[in-house]
């Protein structure tokens, strides 16, 4: 399968979460967040060239027990990495994120 990069943290408390990845072009480039706050990094150079369409996007959702047992909802992708502090207000808006007008 090739290379890959964890998030470190699995939700297991039933309850809706907002997951966020962004990805720079730069020594740990990939960041995970979990409700709006930031948390592990990765290298982004073992997946070199760029995402353009039609190319797939694999996302890999794993549990202890070996599967994941919940729901995924409103995924979105953005042309640019946002920054922190747009991620925390997305997480703060709560359901009033849904304008996709300013992405």
């Amino acid at each position: 399968m090739g290379a890959s990069v964890h998030s470190g943290k699995v939700p297991l408390d039933n309850q809706w979460h907002l997951v966020a990845v962004t990805v720079k072009r730069a020594p740990n480039g990939i960041t995970f967040y979990l409700d709006g706050v930031p948390g592990s990094k990765g290298d982004p150079s073992p997946f070199p060239g760029s995402v353009t369409p039609p190319a797939a996007i694999p996302i890999y959702v794993s549990h202890p027990d070996g599967g994941f047992d919940g729901c995924i909802d409103e995924v979105q992708l953005f042309n640019r990495a946002l920054d922190p502090a747009e991620i925390t207000a997305i997480y703060q808006a709560g359901n009033l994120r849904k304008d996709k007008s300013n992405p």
